[in-house]
């Protein structure tokens, strides 16, 4: 059996192809693998879509390809501490902007407070249930408040939501995902294009950068790579903003 959730992916992901960069696996396991899954597949559903439905929503990273097939992208925004930039670039002639900040993501997505039901069981379908809060109340096993719910809460009230992870049984697990989805929605998705010439063609989505760009009074600010093109001249690179 396998309850690792970096252990799962690659196992599903390497029934469907060989095309897998299994180093990068192998260094993000320690940290996926501390989300343990559970529990039974009963009926029809391909590798890629029980990644996709039951295993990825819970885990702070994403799958993209790479120079070496398809490798796990660690969230900057929910991992922040763990992850060292691969480059750090200041703005000029050869890395600029071509863009404003944007707004990725909609106001009605932002998530202050969860529901988080585990531990589905039997015919009846009883769970557990955690709840991420804004509100500190007394202390009970069942409901927690971060300093990102309740930040998010003063700036645009309380926003709530329910969900269901039906592969999650570990209540350790259960905390720590509840958590880490509210620190992934807890504020609108900010992004940047910036126009980059060939000689920055190494890098590639998922990279995590230090970037300066006097412009709009970043220093050092973290950035993860989320988008690549090349358009016949140069590369375009799209940039989320960390925390």
């Amino acid at each position: 059996s396998l309850e690792g959730g970096g252990d799962i992916i690659l196992f599903l992901l390497s029934l469907i192809t060989k095309d897998l960069d299994y180093d990068a696996f192998f260094a993000a396991a320690p940290i996926l693998n501390r989300y343990k899954f559970g529990g039974y597949i009963n009926e029809a559903i391909s590798p890629i879509a029980f990644v996709e439905n039951h295993i990825l929503p819970f885990l702070p990273c994403s799958i993209a390809i790479g120079p070496n097939g398809l490798k796990p992208v660690l969230d900057l925004e929910i991992l922040g501490d763990y992850l060292n930039p691969s480059e750090t670039i200041i703005t000029n002639e050869s890395f600029y902007r071509i863009g404003p900040i944007e707004t990725k993501t909609d106001y009605s997505d932002i998530i202050n407070q969860i529901d988080f039901n585990y531990a589905i069981g039997g015919f009846d379908k009883n769970s557990q249930s955690i709840r991420i809060q804004p509100q500190k109340r007394r202390a009970a096993w069942f409901q927690f408040s971060t300093n990102y719910s309740r930040q998010s809460e003063q700036l645009f009230g309380l926003r709530s939501t329910s969900i269901t992870a039906e592969y999650i049984y570990d209540y350790k697990t259960a905390i720590q995902t509840a958590k880490d989805i509210v620190k992934r929605n807890y504020k609108p998705e900010r992004t940047i294009l910036y126009k980059a010439s060939p000689q920055w063609g190494y890098l590639w989505v998922g990279d995590v950068i230090s970037l300066t760009d006097s412009t709009i009074h970043l220093e050092k600010q973290p950035m993860q790579i989320i988008g690549k093109k090349w358009d016949g001249t140069s590369w375009e690179f799209e940039l989320k903003m960390g925390i």
